[in-house]
Order: C-alpha cells, then sequence, then structure tokens
C-alpha cells in the first residue's frame, strides 16, 4: 500500500497502524519519515538525498534515479503588465510565494540583507487566508528589517491559478526558504525560465529544489552556504545580463523535468524491488 501522505492529518497518520497490506510505503507527498513503524520504505530520489540520508528515516530509504514526481509544463499565462499588481516597473521583483509556515524567523535576515543590498528591489509575499497570521509576519518584520526596508515588502493574499502564474512570469526570480525549499514552485517557475535561489540542507525537504536543478545539470544554482544564496540573489537582481542567461539555460534543459518517462519507470522499479 501506497501512503500518499503518512502523517498530514489524523486518517493519514493511523491509517498505516492497521497494516491494511504485507508492504506500506510513503513518498513526495511525505515530506521527510513518517516516523511510524508500519511503514516499511520511503521512496525518494538520488538528486534530493544526501549520502547519509538514510539516518533521517524510520523507514528503509529506497533512492530512485529520476525525480520522485512527474509533473506536466505550465502553459505560460495571459501577458500582464507589473502595473496590474501594482508593482513598480523598475527594479528586480523577488518573489516568495510560501505558506505562512515556510517563513521562519532566519528568513527576516535574508530579506533585510537583499533589500540593503539591492536599492531598487522588492520583495512580494504570499500570505494565504490566514489574515491573523499575515498579520503577525508584517508586525515581526517590522521589528526585524525596520519600517524603511519594509516599505519595499508587498503582501498579497491567495491568488486566483492565473493571477499567480501572471504574478510568477513577470518577477525576476523565487526566493526560496531557508528551511524547507519548492518544489511545485520551481516546477512552475521554470516553465518560464524564472529561477530560484534555494539554499541545500541535510534533510528532504531542503532538497527539493536542489534536485530539480541537479536532474538539469545546473549544480552551479543550488547554493550550499547563506553567504552562496544570497550572492546569488543579489547578482540575479542586479546584474540582468547574468539572470538572462541562467533562464536562457533553464528553458534550455527543462526537458529534462517535464513529463519525464524515468520517473515511472523508476517507480515501477522499487515496487518490484518492495516486493521482491
Amino acid at each position: 500500500m501506497y501512503h500518499w501522505k503518512a502523517g498530514s492529518c489524523p486518517w493519514g497518520y493511523f491509517m498505516p497502524f492497521a497494516r491494511l497490506a504485507p508492504v506500506q510505503c510513503t513518498s513526495y507527498g511525505t515530506h521527510g519519515t513518517s516516523g511510524i513503524p508500519a511503514v516499511d520504505y520511503f521512496l525518494s530520489s538520488s538528486f534530493v538525498e544526501p549520502s547519509d540520508a538514510g539516518q533521517y528515516y524510520s523507514e528503509r530509504l529506497l533512492c530512485m534515479d529520476a525525480l520522485p514526481t512527474y509533473q506536466q509544463r505550465r502553459q505560460f499565462p495571459e501577458n500582464a503588465p507589473r502595473s496590474e499588481f501594482g508593482l513598480p516597473e523598475q527594479g528586480s521583483i523577488y518573489f516568495c510565494p510560501h505558506q505562512l509556515p515556510k517563513y521562519h524567523p532566519s528568513f527576516d535576515a535574508i530579506v533585510r540583507q537583499i533589500l540593503e543590498r539591492d536599492p531598487w528591489g522588492h520583495f512580494v509575499l504570499l500570505t494565504g487566508k490566514k489574515t491573523l497570521g499575515s498579520a503577525a509576519l508584517q508586525e515581526r518584520l517590522q521589528r526585524t528589517i525596520g519600517s524603511t526596508l519594509l516599505k519595499r515588502v508587498i503582501f498579497f493574499p491567495v491568488l486566483p491559478v492565473d493571477k499567480y502564474l501572471q504574478l510568477l512570469s513577470v518577477s525576476t526570480m523565487i526566493i526560496g526558504s531557508p528551511v524547507y525549499a519548492g518544489d511545485l514552485t520551481l516546477f512552475d517557475a521554470c516553465s518560464f525560465g524564472v529561477p530560484e535561489v534555494t539554499l541545500s540542507g541535510s534533510l528532504y525537504v531542503q532538497n527539493f529544489a536542489t534536485g530539480i536543478y541537479c536532474r538539469m545539470g545546473l549544480d552551479d544554482l543550488p547554493c550550499q552556504t547563506t553567504t552562496q544564496y544570497l550572492d546569488l540573489a543579489v547578482r540575479l537582481g542586479t546584474e540582468p545580463d547574468y539572470r538572462q542567461d541562467v533562464s536562457r539555460r533553464i528553458l534550455e534543459r527543462t526537458h529534462l523535468i517535464f513529463e519525464d518517462a524515468d520517473t515511472v519507470r523508476e517507480h515501477e522499479r522499487l515496487f518490484e524491488l518492495m516486493l521482491g
């Protein structure tokens, strides 16, 4: 039995304990080990996992030589000017389309340092439907980056899919959370050649974007330190020729991550191995 999300809700957590099948596994939908003894295997990817990743799993870790999710390319949205979103026409847009829990306090220092180094840049944050959480985040940023820099941080609630894609397509880059990397977000961004700045780590959830880049052979884009992360973000934001070159390289290699039949074949291989 394949459990899509083992642990994200009461049903998802307790169902594996019933042992409804002799072999149970989970994978991409469970963002890290389930910690459930009755789940036997975790299916992951060699592009995402560090060499010592097995120590972080209660399950037996099996890695496929492909990305763990089959994705289709997004269609380019209808053109929309920045002004439609109330954004400045000049300067870089550092887009952060994250759920509120991903705005870890360590994110504040990243916002501050990038805005200090790029005086024409603006951050755009999606903060979801929870107005109290959004207000708390704004109050925290007021304290940590100051009122002057906060004027260049723009907050958006949930957007319809078409508007989200339009906003993504006019952004300079995605700024990934330093503790919880984007995956579907980067797939969306790669459809339009928009780069994501990501910081690799020791855990599965920190390496989604790293794995996508490595699958495309863009090993120079995942950052290993916060200093590299900040330098890359500012370079993409302040050097248009460099940003254009990175965008070109992404678009040239997107065939390696979209509709990838290897993902299907690798799932088949691991299912056979588990039943072996």
